[in-house]
């Protein structure tokens, strides 16, 4: 897509090209039992600014987005059901600015892993539990920020926040 503005610093043509990718996979196993979706969302878009055939601005954004999801279940003694969940995703998007040869930077990491069982006997939950881990980090020229959050059983165990990217994530 390109367009053109007569402004207060001349006449601009902005250009904006965007690739958007979306893959999905479901997948049953043991008639039913098990169940496993995926998907993943890519996404690649770009806009550059000219002026009089030259370029004064650009920014690109990256951006990937996968999810999965896994549950099972199983049938135990005396009728009861077990069931277990798991989910993961991600957000990973970065984001470079050039204006005047000048080059800048920023990135975003979001990330959730979760996991729960339950045991159910005609349809009420009898036990359950479930834990989560979740990381968030952001990095530009000048700023990094961390935060980490932990919970088993429902409660947070471990909920950690730096300014710092020297701090401990695995993100």
């Amino acid at each position: 897509m390109v367009g053109w503005v007569s402004s207060s610093r001349g006449n601009l043509t902005t250009t904006v090209r965007q690739k958007v990718g979306f893959k999905s996979q479901v997948e049953v196993q043991n008639r039913g039992a098990v169940e496993q979706v995926e998907v993943v969302h890519k996404e690649r878009m770009e806009v550059i600014v000219h002026k009089a055939h030259q370029v004064v601005g650009r920014v690109q954004i990256f951006a990937e987005a996968p999810l999965q999801i896994q549950t099972s279940r199983v049938t135990a003694a005396g009728g009861a059901v077990f069931e277990k969940g798991r989910l993961f995703h991600q957000l990973v998007e970065v984001v470079n600015l050039n204006e005047n040869n000048v080059v800048i930077t920023a990135a975003l990491t979001d990330r959730q892993d979760a996991e729960g069982s339950v045991l159910m006997r005609d349809g009420m939950p009898i036990w359950g539990s479930g834990n989560t881990k979740s990381a968030y980090k952001y990095r530009d020229e000048n700023t990094c920020h961390l935060r980490t959050v932990n919970t088993v059983g429902g409660i947070v165990k471990y909920d950690v926040s730096s300014p710092s990217c020297a701090a401990v994530s695995d993100i």
